[in-house]
């Protein structure tokens, strides 16, 4: 029994099984048709010349070829005049454009009603005559010549007797009496349509063409096919290897006309050339799974429905539509499997083709009953030796199918490059071992051809692959019966949605196709966790990256040179920069092995420029364990996974392009590009997630990238050709999403990373964003105390801005201000000066600069307040001219007012007094403010009771302030921080924390950068007053401002860690190290778990204090270990002259022989 089931070549259907080719009516558009078959059969001769076989034409493949209308015009030129694609297209070309060039009557009817045809049936003649004699074929040569050929021509015309389709043939047949019809007859026939051509007379019938009754003349080929061979429907199918039909463009809805003639001269061709309810009855008809892949519709779907029959010159653009439509995936697939039919067509059908498919069919039914002997394996690879490790997934695997509750169905996922088919394979053989009852089968899902190949594969292991049947059928079929045994399927790399669920008249389903049987269990391998929730009966099972001992003995099983592996700590270097990734480490020993270097050398390469590190991961290595062809290069293996986001979710990839210029790592939600909806943005992300290339912190909107995975984007986004476009709009985004406003404050941190990241590393594109988005670092570094990198960022954005904007525009204004204040920070006082009054001349010039113009002046009296009195005179007195430019009701007015008024709190003077006094207010307020303001001037020189006069005017005025003006108003913050400093000067400390307080609440809210300046200048001043308390009453105070800053400013603010150090401290200078180091120890936690960078100053000086804490409580090997890291850090920051730089030295030297003392203690 199991001989007779062994088939040895190709079965009878696929040999010399019926292959049919029908072509709809349509006008010019027939082109479609052509085109749509050129390429076909393009791709089978290519095949053909694969295998060393001539090439064919389409005469030479199809048995029987019908057309109607113009689709018998081609049905004719192909099969009767045997002519290739090529020849056919031009000579249909040519015939259309001598033909409907000129028109006959531009009417439809004539003006007593009688409908006329609106072409000269007579050029359709001469043009068909000239086709007839470019080929030394004679007018008059009939149709049917009688000559037997292999090709069988039919067309479809109607009967105006009797308004039925006839078929004129090419050939005899038996029932029908032979015509003497010549070609030129029949071709008019069939193309004599409604309101074109006049109607054709053969002999005594009279014909118009076939659309009205047989436009998709399907029905009539499957008819014809029937009454040739003498079969009924249902017997005529099995006979079918293949049939093709092919439309002219989707001619869509047509709704029928009220108006006479309208309709004639619309609905009427319309109804008659409306294909489509045909070709959906016809596929419903054929969807048999036998028939599988042996009937196809192709038919352009879009782009040619408002083309006109006649239209002849739109002959290009039926070109263009039709190669999209081919060019589609889905259509890829179909003309490839239509090709792998036609490819084995060998010989023509013949009426004992029943008898001998009837006999191939019994011996494979023999063999699918016939159950196999013993358990078979079917795997595409060796035993792995250097699998290592992998225990826990691979006991996860082995519980979840064969446990106590076993499932039919697990998914085990993760990143490309994991190791998946490998833990696939590893556990197959743990199988074949552990449970030797069970067939083991693969199956390949890269794509829906390498399924069905391992279909084909498995079915001839089996002993039931039979050529022309569908393999997957057969297979599935086979293995859901009980007589299959028990058998585990691993269907290995199901990484595209579309093979899981498909939708489509020729397409397939992978889950469709698998069989279902109590006996059996299917572990599936896929990139997507989409993918796995789809096929998976219980939540999928994730594979990560190796253990680290586990990428140690694989490293060790894949190297040669074993004494590459000498220095252990070299190794872990490697395999920490490799990121323990299988596929890494893989590439990295294959690398090491053919070019004989060190790790090294090769780590040096790995750390080298972006170019080099792509290059050294994008080598292909030669790999016997992976699928022949497949990527092994770790860099370019999630190459594929990309260009599959980019066609499914054009969303997702646009994240991915944006993802590649910043930092792969703490990624917030928010820091990426939306589209028009919010829930575009969660749906992408979700995708991102599904192929784990985001991985989400748990509790937060923040993600991860795979290090290898964002060089992988990198690589993509150079091959698509788009790396500057994708730079400019990641300058552009970031430019927007950096908010400087103080409301926005907490996403600072978040992304100053991914700003710095694109700043650094992409300098080929200077836009204007980019030195935006400079400038605006800079302020968050300026804020962050990374004063070096501000001066950078200010200098860049100032320089680019001298280059290409003019002087009075107004972001290099600001770019130049922020440069000075920079300057001055860095002690270039006379630099920074000579900018603003270069700036404040440059502003003078248009009123409409008011407010840079006031900004650079305030800053110039302030930063000449205390070298340059005279200097700062002229500012203020400028100062004051320009606002008495600016209109009261200028929107800016307030704005700048307290931009100046930060330098009168900062820098007081009498100068500086009278301008804020005189430049605030009108009338009756004005009158009144000037007397409390004079008041608070008066109470920094008088004696005591005057100063609390002055306090009390202040609290009154802020009384009145606080009930009518906004919070962020500029004069009630002046007020505000006048009537703190008061409380400071006469130690009543509680009242100016607790003012001191509500001004930095107030000023949280405002989103005017330079309030910062206020901010800090009141807090200064309010600090320096509570360092002239004693110890103990400074320690009470600090306490209690910490609490409040605690209580309302997150760990972030640069305030309260001022105030945390400061205390921390005042807690060492009074002796209470234990005090210190417990509130140092937090404040560093904190800040840090904030993402505050380690070269970050303020943090640096928490943690100088907390090491002096540690080393006064004994702690000396803790306190050396956090001063050599500040001391490192300072190095690299800090010039040698710097006095924090020496202090940290200095400190670090003490705690080292500390520390030196007590080992020689130890060692006595």
């Amino acid at each position: 029994m199991e001989q007779a089931a062994m088939v040895v070549g190709p079965g009878p259907l696929d040999e010399s099984g019926l292959c049919m080719l029908s072509f709809d009516g349509g006008g010019v558009r027939g082109l479609s048709s052509l085109y749509i078959l050129d390429h076909i059969m393009r791709n089978l001769n290519h095949q053909r010349a694969l295998a060393g076989q001539p090439t064919k034409k389409p005469c030479e493949i199809f048995d029987l070829i019908g057309g109607t209308s113009t689709g018998g015009l081609i049905a004719i030129m192909l099969g009767r005049l045997e002519m290739d694609v090529g020849e056919c297209i031009a000579a249909y070309c040519k015939l259309f454009e001598s033909v409907f060039k000129v028109k006959k009557h531009w009417s439809r009817v004539t003006a007593r009603g009688k409908i006329q045809p609106r072409f000269d049936s007579k050029k359709l003649k001469a043009a068909i005559e000239t086709v007839l004699k470019d080929r030394n074929i004679s007018p008059t040569t009939p149709f049917n010549d009688r000559v037997n050929r292999g090709c069988k021509v039919f067309v479809c015309a109607t009967s105006t007797h009797s308004m039925t389709t006839r078929r004129l043939r090419s050939y005899d047949t038996i029932k029908e009496p032979h015509s003497d019809a010549t070609i030129v007859q029949v071709a008019m026939a069939t193309s004599a349509a409604s309101t074109f051509f006049e109607p054709v007379t053969i002999g005594d019938m009279t014909y118009i063409d076939g659309g009205l009754g047989a436009n998709n003349p399907v029905d009539e080929v499957v008819g014809e096919a029937r009454y040739i061979l003498g079969h009924e429907a249902d017997e005529l199918k099995p006979l079918v290897k293949c049939f093709i039909s092919i439309g002219t463009g989707n001619p869509g809805i047509k709704s029928i006309s009220d108006n006479f003639l309208q309709f004639i001269s619309t609905t009427l061709v319309s109804l008659s050339t409306n294909t489509e309810a045909t070709a959906k009855r016809f596929a419903l008809a054929w969807r048999d799974p036998s028939q599988a892949h042996r009937y196809f519709r192709f038919n352009v779907e879009q782009g040619l429905q408002d083309i006109d029959l006649s239209e002849y010159k739109e002959s290009g653009k039926i070109k263009t539509v039709t190669q999209e439509y081919l060019e589609h995936a889905d259509r890829e697939d179909l003309v490839e499997q239509c090709v792998k039919n036609l490819k084995t067509k060998q010989k023509r059908t013949n009426r004992d083709l029943v008898e001998k498919i009837q006999a191939y069919n019994n011996t494979v039914k023999s063999a699918a009953n016939d159950p196999p002997s013993s358990p078979k394996y079917c795997l595409p690879f060796a035993k792995n030796q250097r699998f290592i490790g992998r225990e826990a997934i691979l006991k996860k695997l082995s519980n979840a199918l064969f446990g106590e509750e076993p499932y039919e169905r697990i998914a085990l996922t993760g990143l490309g490059g994991v190791g998946k088919t490998q833990t696939a394979l590893q556990f197959a053989f743990w199988v074949q071992h552990e449970k030797p009852e069970y067939s083991i089968f693969w199956l390949s899902a890269l794509s829906a051809s390498s399924f069905e190949q391992s279909c084909n594969t498995v079915a001839t292991e089996l002993n039931i692959f039979q050529q022309g049947l569908d393999s997957k059928a057969i297979l599935r079929d086979f293995l859901s019966s009980k007589k299959s045994g028990p058998w585990l399927i691993i269907v290995d790399n199901v990484d595209e949605m579309d093979l899981v669920r498909v939708e489509g008249e020729h397409s397939f389903s992978i889950d469709e196709q698998l069989p279902q049987s109590p006996a059996g269990r299917i572990l599936f391998t896929t990139r997507s966790n989409e993918v796995a929730l789809v096929v998976s009966d219980e939540e999928p099972l994730e594979l990560g990256e190796m253990e680290p001992e586990e990428a140690l003995k694989f490293l060790g099983k894949s190297i040669t040179s074993k004494p590459l592996l000498a220095d252990h700590s070299l190794v872990s270097e490697l395999l920490k920069e490799l990121t323990y990734l299988p596929l890494a480490i893989a590439q990295a020993a294959a690398y090491l092995n053919r070019n004989k270097i060190t790790i090294t050398r090769y780590l040096e390469l790995l750390r080298g420029t972006e170019q080099e590190m792509i290059s050294l991961l994008s080598r292909e290595f030669p790999d016997r364990t992976r699928y022949s062809g497949s990527k092994n290069a770790v860099a370019t293996t999630w190459l594929v996974s990309f260009d599959q986001i980019l066609a499914h979710d054009p969303m997702a990839a646009k994240i991915l392009r944006f993802i590649s210029r910043i930092e792969p790592k703490d990624i917030p939600l928010s820091i990426l590009p939306r589209g028009e909806l919010e829930e575009e943005l969660t749906y992408s992300v979700g995708t991102l997630c599904a192929y784990m290339f985001l991985v989400p912190r748990e509790g937060q909107e923040v993600y991860d990238m795979h290090s290898l995975v964002h060089l992988a984007t990198r690589i993509w986004v150079q091959r698509t050709s788009l790396a500057s476009e994708t730079t400019m709009d990641a300058y552009k985004h970031l430019a927007a999403a950096f908010d400087t406003a103080k409301a926005q404050r907490p996403y600072w941190r978040q992304y100053i990373s991914h700003a710095l990241k694109i700043l650094r590393s992409e300098h080929e594109i200077e836009i204007k964003e980019r030195f935006t988005l400079s400038h605006k670092v800079g302020h968050y570094l300026r804020d962050d105390g990374r004063m070096r990198e501000a001066g950078e960022c200010y200098r860049e954005s100032s320089s680019w801005a001298r280059e290409h904007l003019p002087e009075g525009d107004l972001d290099r204004l600001h770019f130049e201000i922020s440069l000075s204040v920079a300057l001055h920070e860095s002690g270039k006082v006379e630099k920074s000066i000579a900018l603003l009054q270069q700036v404040a001349t440059t502003c003078e010039r248009s009123t409409s600069l008011a407010e840079p113009r006031l900004r650079a002046l305030g800053f110039l009296y302030s930063f000449a307040s205390k070298g340059n009195p005279e200097l700062a005179s002229q500012a203020l007195k400028r100062a004051y001219h320009a606002m008495g430019e600016l209109p009261k009701d200028n929107p800016n007015r307030q704005r700048c007012w307290a931009s100046l008024a930060v330098s009168f709190l900062t820098n007081p003077s009498p100068e500086a007094f009278d301008f804020i006094c005189n430049t605030v207010g009108a009338g009756d307020e004005k009158s009144r403010w000037h007397r409390w303001l004079r008041q608070y001037h008066s109470g920094r020189t008088s004696e005591y009771r005057e100063i609390l006069g002055a306090i009390k005017g202040l609290q009154y005025e802020v009384g009145i302030l606080q009930s009518t003006a906004s919070l962020d108003d500029g004069v009630l913050r002046f007020k505000q921080g006048a009537l703190a400093t008061k409380h400071a000067t006469f130690r009543r400390l509680h009242k100016s924390v607790e003012r001191s307080q509500f001004l930095l609440a107030t000023i949280e809210r405002t989103e005017e950068f330079d309030s910062l300046t206020v901010e800090s200048g009141v807090f200064e001043l309010m600090l320096a007053h509570l360092m002239d308390q004693k110890p103990g009453e400074r320690v009470r105070n600090l306490e209690h401002l910490n609490a409040m800053l605690e209580e309302n400013h997150p760990p972030e603010y640069a305030c309260r860690l001022g105030t945390q150090n400061l205390l921390g401290s005042t807690y060492l200078d009074t002796e209470q190290p234990a005090q210190a180091a417990r509130l140092l120890r937090r404040t560093v936690k904190e800040w840090k778990t904030v993402g505050a960078l380690d070269d970050n100053p303020q943090l640096l000086e928490v943690e100088l204090n907390l090491g002096v804490a540690y080393y006064e409580l004994g702690y000396l090997h803790r306190a050396a270990k956090l001063l050599e890291h500040v001391a490192e850090i300072r190095r690299k920051t800090l010039p040698e002259d710097n006095l924090r730089r020496a202090k940290t030295e200095k400190f670090l030297e003490i705690i080292q022989k500390g520390v030196e003392e007590v080992e020689k203690l130890g060692d006595r």
